[in-house]
């Protein structure tokens, strides 16, 4: 009987020992790190194109409220104009980032909801952080309603011990 149970631990120990070695293993759907960068990318640039067209916008207003019932002299129509085309200009901008963001957006949504509950991560190693060794940086997708958003932490490395 002994030597059953010998022969069993020899056999399932080796198994074991490597399950739990996959218990440290994130379990996760990886994304892509070039649909991350895309991702992050048009984002920044569809936010500061937002913050632009705000701005835009707050000017056109606060020339409207200060120049009303002027619109028709010569210099004030001209400024208006040139107030009207710089809102059209930043909204075709605008648009040239909407678009691709959308797209880029829905790819992964879909990734999230094929992912069935499991995490769905971007890891990349940036060697010039400023731990003594490189760090992991790893950027959770999930949806927030039906927009994705990302969160982003930092796993620095360590010297392996010896």
């Amino acid at each position: 009987m002994n030597c059953k149970l010998i022969i069993l631990g020899l056999v399932f120990f080796p198994a074991f020992g490597h399950a739990q070695g996959l218990d440290k293993c994130p379990d996760f759907v990886p994304l892509p790190r070039e649909l991350n960068d895309s991702f992050q990318s048009f984002r920044a640039n569809l936010r500061s194109a937002d913050e632009e067209l705000k701005k835009c916008r707050e000017n056109t207003n606060a020339l409207h409220k200060r120049y009303m019932g002027c619109e028709n002299q010569p210099g004030v129509r001209d400024v208006f104009k040139q107030a009207d085309e710089l809102v059209k200009a930043v909204e075709i901008n605008r648009k040239n980032y909407a678009e691709p963001f959308s797209k880029i957006e829905g790819e992964i949504r879909q990734i999230i909801l094929d992912a069935h509950g499991r995490t769905v991560e971007c890891l990349y190693l940036d060697p010039n952080s400023w731990a003594q060794l490189g760090t992991v940086v790893i950027i959770t997708y999930y949806l927030d309603g039906d927009t994705v958003k990302i969160l982003t932490k930092n796993d620095q490395l360590q010297p392996a011990a010896h």
